[in-house]
Protein backbone atom coordinates (compact mmCIF):
# COMPACT_ATOMS: atom_id res chain seq x y z
CA UNK A 1 0.00 0.00 0.00
CA UNK A 2 3.04 2.24 0.77
CA UNK A 3 4.67 1.79 -2.48
CA UNK A 4 1.17 2.37 -4.29
CA UNK A 5 1.00 5.80 -2.41
CA UNK A 6 4.56 6.93 -3.42
CA UNK A 7 3.75 6.25 -7.13
CA UNK A 8 0.66 8.15 -6.83
CA UNK A 9 2.10 11.00 -4.97
CA UNK A 10 -0.63 11.06 -2.23
CA UNK A 11 -0.65 9.36 1.89
CA UNK A 12 -1.58 6.38 2.61
CA UNK A 13 -4.66 8.47 4.68
CA UNK A 14 -5.64 9.98 1.48
CA UNK A 15 -6.10 6.53 0.01
CA UNK A 16 -8.34 4.95 3.08
CA UNK A 17 -10.29 7.65 3.02
CA UNK A 18 -10.87 7.76 -1.28
CA UNK A 19 -10.15 11.61 -1.15
CA UNK A 20 -7.47 14.44 -1.73
CA UNK A 21 -6.47 15.49 1.72
CA UNK A 22 -5.33 19.46 1.68
CA UNK A 23 -4.06 20.60 5.20
CA UNK A 24 -3.09 19.05 8.62
CA UNK A 25 -6.07 19.53 10.65
CA UNK A 26 -7.85 17.27 7.90
CA UNK A 27 -5.12 14.71 7.42
CA UNK A 28 -5.09 14.42 11.50
CA UNK A 29 -8.87 14.12 11.29
CA UNK A 30 -9.21 11.31 8.30
CA UNK A 31 -6.28 9.37 9.80
CA UNK A 32 -8.68 8.94 12.94
CA UNK A 33 -11.49 8.11 11.35
CA UNK A 34 -9.47 5.67 9.54
CA UNK A 35 -8.11 3.75 12.48
CA UNK A 36 -11.36 3.70 14.16
CA UNK A 37 -13.10 2.14 11.18
CA UNK A 38 -10.21 -0.70 11.12
CA UNK A 39 -10.92 -1.03 14.86
CA UNK A 40 -14.67 -1.17 14.77
CA UNK A 41 -14.61 -3.28 11.98
CA UNK A 42 -11.78 -5.81 13.83
CA UNK A 43 -14.19 -5.84 16.93
CA UNK A 44 -17.32 -6.89 15.00
CA UNK A 45 -15.43 -9.68 13.22
CA UNK A 46 -14.16 -10.66 16.89
CA UNK A 47 -17.72 -10.71 18.05
CA UNK A 48 -18.76 -12.88 14.93
CA UNK A 49 -16.14 -15.67 16.07
CA UNK A 50 -17.18 -15.89 19.13
CA UNK A 51 -20.73 -16.09 18.38
CA UNK A 52 -19.95 -19.12 15.79
CA UNK A 53 -18.19 -20.81 18.57
CA UNK A 54 -21.15 -20.41 20.54
CA UNK A 55 -23.16 -21.50 18.22
CA UNK A 56 -21.40 -24.48 17.19
CA UNK A 57 -21.44 -25.43 20.99
CA UNK A 58 -24.86 -25.40 21.07
CA UNK A 59 -25.66 -27.82 18.16
CA UNK A 60 -23.30 -29.76 19.56
CA UNK A 61 -24.84 -29.96 22.98
CA UNK A 62 -28.42 -29.86 20.79
CA UNK A 63 -27.46 -33.39 18.89
CA UNK A 64 -25.41 -35.39 21.47
CA UNK A 65 -28.26 -35.95 23.35
CA UNK A 66 -30.21 -37.41 20.59
CA UNK A 67 -27.89 -39.79 19.76
CA UNK A 68 -27.14 -41.00 23.15
CA UNK A 69 -30.94 -41.23 23.72
CA UNK A 70 -31.47 -43.61 20.15
CA UNK A 71 -28.48 -45.58 21.53
CA UNK A 72 -30.06 -46.53 24.30
CA UNK A 73 -31.65 -49.91 25.17
CA UNK A 74 -34.59 -47.85 26.60
CA UNK A 75 -36.40 -47.53 23.68
CA UNK A 76 -36.80 -50.45 21.38
CA UNK A 77 -38.79 -49.20 18.91
CA UNK A 78 -36.27 -48.92 15.82
CA UNK A 79 -38.86 -45.80 13.66
CA UNK A 80 -38.28 -43.56 17.05
CA UNK A 81 -34.20 -44.72 17.08
CA UNK A 82 -34.15 -43.51 13.72
CA UNK A 83 -36.09 -40.30 13.94
CA UNK A 84 -34.27 -38.99 17.15
CA UNK A 85 -30.76 -40.08 14.65
CA UNK A 86 -32.32 -38.01 11.78
CA UNK A 87 -33.19 -35.01 13.90
CA UNK A 88 -29.35 -34.88 15.49
CA UNK A 89 -28.28 -34.94 11.98
CA UNK A 90 -30.31 -32.08 10.58
CA UNK A 91 -29.22 -30.20 14.29
CA UNK A 92 -25.73 -31.04 13.14
CA UNK A 93 -25.78 -29.73 9.63
CA UNK A 94 -27.62 -26.43 10.59
CA UNK A 95 -24.99 -26.13 12.97
CA UNK A 96 -22.18 -26.36 10.49
CA UNK A 97 -24.62 -23.75 8.14
CA UNK A 98 -24.92 -21.29 10.23
CA UNK A 99 -20.97 -21.16 11.30
CA UNK A 100 -19.52 -20.96 7.46
CA UNK A 101 -22.25 -18.30 6.87
CA UNK A 102 -20.65 -16.48 10.21
CA UNK A 103 -17.25 -17.10 9.20
CA UNK A 104 -17.79 -16.18 5.10
CA UNK A 105 -18.48 -12.70 6.30
CA UNK A 106 -16.17 -12.45 9.33
CA UNK A 107 -13.28 -10.21 7.77
CA UNK A 108 -11.48 -10.83 4.55
CA UNK A 109 -8.52 -13.44 3.01
CA UNK A 110 -5.64 -12.46 1.45
CA UNK A 111 -4.00 -14.01 -1.57
CA UNK A 112 -0.54 -14.44 -0.93
CA UNK A 113 0.56 -13.81 -4.82
CA UNK A 114 -1.16 -10.29 -5.24
CA UNK A 115 -1.76 -9.13 -1.45
CA UNK A 116 -5.87 -8.38 -2.52
CA UNK A 117 -8.03 -8.81 -0.08
CA UNK A 118 -11.68 -10.29 -0.52
CA UNK A 119 -14.32 -12.29 0.52
CA UNK A 120 -15.03 -15.58 -1.37
CA UNK A 121 -18.50 -16.59 -2.45
CA UNK A 122 -20.16 -19.57 -0.22
CA UNK A 123 -19.23 -22.15 -3.49
CA UNK A 124 -15.62 -20.76 -3.07
CA UNK A 125 -15.90 -21.42 0.67
CA UNK A 126 -16.75 -24.70 1.15
CA UNK A 127 -14.76 -25.86 -1.83
CA UNK A 128 -11.80 -24.09 -0.01
CA UNK A 129 -9.39 -27.06 1.93
CA UNK A 130 -8.84 -24.96 5.19
CA UNK A 131 -6.53 -24.68 7.95
CA UNK A 132 -7.32 -22.71 11.27
CA UNK A 133 -6.21 -19.80 9.64
CA UNK A 134 -5.66 -20.49 5.70
CA UNK A 135 -7.98 -21.63 3.45
CA UNK A 136 -6.58 -22.99 -0.44
CA UNK A 137 -9.00 -20.15 -2.69
CA UNK A 138 -8.52 -18.45 -5.96
CA UNK A 139 -7.92 -15.17 -5.92
CA UNK A 140 -10.51 -12.72 -7.96
CA UNK A 141 -7.74 -10.50 -8.78
CA UNK A 142 -4.64 -12.64 -10.07
CA UNK A 143 -6.85 -16.01 -10.72
CA UNK A 144 -4.34 -17.84 -8.85
CA UNK A 145 -5.51 -20.94 -6.57
CA UNK A 146 -3.57 -20.38 -3.20
CA UNK A 147 -3.77 -21.08 0.68
CA UNK A 148 -5.21 -17.08 1.59
CA UNK A 149 -4.77 -16.16 5.08
CA UNK A 150 -7.76 -15.19 6.93
CA UNK A 151 -7.48 -11.48 8.12
CA UNK A 152 -10.25 -9.78 10.23
CA UNK A 153 -10.03 -6.07 8.96
CA UNK A 154 -8.38 -4.11 5.69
Amino acid sequence: MVELCNILGISVNELLSGKEIKNENEFKTEAEKNLLFSLKERQSNKKKIILAIIVSIMFSLGSIPLIVLASMELINNIAIKTLLIVIAFVIIVLGIIVCCALDIETGYYECPNCHHLFIPNAKEYVKGMHTITKRRLKCPNCGQIKWCKKRLSK
